[in-house]
């Protein structure tokens, strides 16, 4: 098929609609298909679709999350599952069963969310064709805006086509710190514009939770959503606006409640690499729960000693 015909089928999804179950943001329309797509496309512009296969991955489903916090009520959930599974009644949309799940798949007709899903499928194919227009920039980027310009209201377009760039662009910047204790380089991290923060926010917190998998380092908590969404955050050490440092070694992964008690300056951790807490965790009148019994045990090291944490940091 050719360029026009998948931009064509790109604007015929078969979405749901209803003025009372969609905003007007997405013209009254389910948004879930366009952003999955739009999620897929930025997954090609990373070079990670060069195999046609769209995994069920943890990215996939932060990049859908973004897309839907844009443009989506904060009281609605999106669900990566409908989308991943329903667009296959697309036809350019292919699902790639588990081993052995092929007839089970096949029985399949109304999905109950991703735990089904990930037992069923390991991901999705394009159509041959279609592959070769996603990995190409500009007819990627042609498809892109056939999605925006169909399924979202105009005064969105602007934004979704800058979440897309910075999404590219926070990944590259994830990568280029990663790469940066193995190398001895030094990745510039100059004052950033308005711009350019939220790539580099969005990059950090993506290299910092991969270096350690998603868990904390103070509690080892680690908790991911079937959808691929992480409750891990992402904490500079020495602060950013005293170090200007984003080095994987200048961070820490941690859990909301380790990230506030880092912060308020009430765990910190050793040179030796164990957790230290402060006697205000005991004060008369708190309830320290499970934080009282990190004190002096190992932190919870990157999944590479490379990434451990900068001792002089630390201090």
């Amino acid at each position: 098929m050719p360029l026009t015909d998948y931009l064509n089928a790109f604007q015929r999804l078969r979405t749901d609609s209803g003025a009372a179950k969609y905003p007007a943001s997405t013209l009254h329309r389910a948004p879930h298909k366009p952003m999955l797509l739009l999620s897929v496309l930025d997954l090609a512009a990373r070079g990670e679709l060069s195999t046609n296969f769209v995994p069920l991955s943890i990215d996939l489903g932060t990049l859908f999350a973004d897309y839907w916090k844009l443009v989506m009520p904060t009281d609605r959930r999106g669900n990566l599952a409908y989308p991943f599974f329903y667009l296959k009644s697309d036809d350019f949309w292919h699902l790639v069963p588990q081993q052995g799940k092929e007839e089970a798949l096949a029985a399949i007709r109304q999905i109950a969310g991703m735990g089904q899903l990930r037992e069923t499928i390991v991901g999705a194919q394009l159509d041959a064709e279609l592959h070769m227009l996603v990995c190409i920039a500009e007819t990627r980027e042609q498809l892109r805006n056939a999605l925006i310009e169909k399924y979202f209201h105009p005064d969105y377009h602007e934004v979704l086509s800058q979440q897309a760039a910075i999404n590219l662009g926070a990944f590259q910047y994830s990568e280029a710190l990663l790469h940066q204790p193995r190398s001895g380089s030094t990745v510039s991290a100059a004052e950033p514009s308005d711009d350019k923060s939220s790539v580099r926010d969005q990059g950090f917190r993506r290299a910092i939770v991969t270096a350690y998998n998603h868990r904390c380092v103070l509690c080892g908590l680690r908790l991911v959503t079937t959808e691929g969404q992480t409750i891990a955050n992402a904490a500079h050490i020495i602060p950013w606006s005293v170090s200007h440092n984003d080095d994987p070694r200048n961070g820490l992964c941690l859990c909301g409640t380790c990230h506030t008690v880092f912060d308020l300056g009430l765990a910190g951790i050793t040179e030796r690499y164990r957790v230290t807490l402060s006697r205000q965790i005991s004060l008369s009148g708190n309830i320290a729960g499970h934080l009282s019994t990190l004190d002096t045990r190992p932190i919870f090291e990157p999944t590479e000693a490379v990434y451990n944490p900068e001792v002089n940091a630390l201090q």
